[in-house]
């Protein structure tokens, strides 16, 4: 497939944040135009069947909550790396975790406060943005994986 940077959302042309209704509306709507059937005999490999197949893809993701969690939790951290800078790397160790919520969590220069789930952590995210101000960390940390050999 290209990848021209183009994110599954840009495919089907609506935004993050649109409902699942929406986006099957707009996916009805774009495979009627782009569907294969549609275009004329043209060979095969014209752009709009290219499209037609970007599009599916995108629908398979989006449509499925689980597969679409998992994309947006990498499109943010996609995001994240080119709109906010790290500012420091922060060891998970030195941070402070709280048993009740099982976060952890420092504190930013502005004082607002980085908060870093666990779950945030199996699915691989490293980088959080402080909830008062745009500054971002890396957390380093190794997660206990009983799977691999000790290196």
């Amino acid at each position: 497939a290209m990848d021209d940077g183009a994110s599954h959302y840009d495919v089907l042309g609506v935004h993050p944040t649109a409902s699942a209704d929406a986006i099957r509306k707009q996916y009805l709507r774009k495979s009627k135009q782009l569907h294969p059937d549609r275009q004329s005999a043209v060979a095969s490999s014209s752009p709009a069947d290219v499209e037609f197949h970007r599009l599916s893809a995108a629908w398979m993701v989006l449509s499925n909550p689980t597969a679409k969690k998992d994309y947006d939790a990498q499109l943010s951290q996609k995001t994240l790396h080119q709109k906010y800078p790290v500012d420091q790397e922060i060891d998970l160790d030195d941070m402070a975790f709280d048993q009740d919520t099982g976060d952890y969590s420092v504190e930013c220069r502005c004082s607002g406060r980085f908060v870093v789930s666990e779950e945030d952590l199996e699915e691989g995210i490293d980088t959080f943005c402080c909830n008062s101000c745009t500054l971002s960390i890396r957390v380093l940390y190794c997660l206990a994986d009983s799977d691999s050999d000790p290196t």
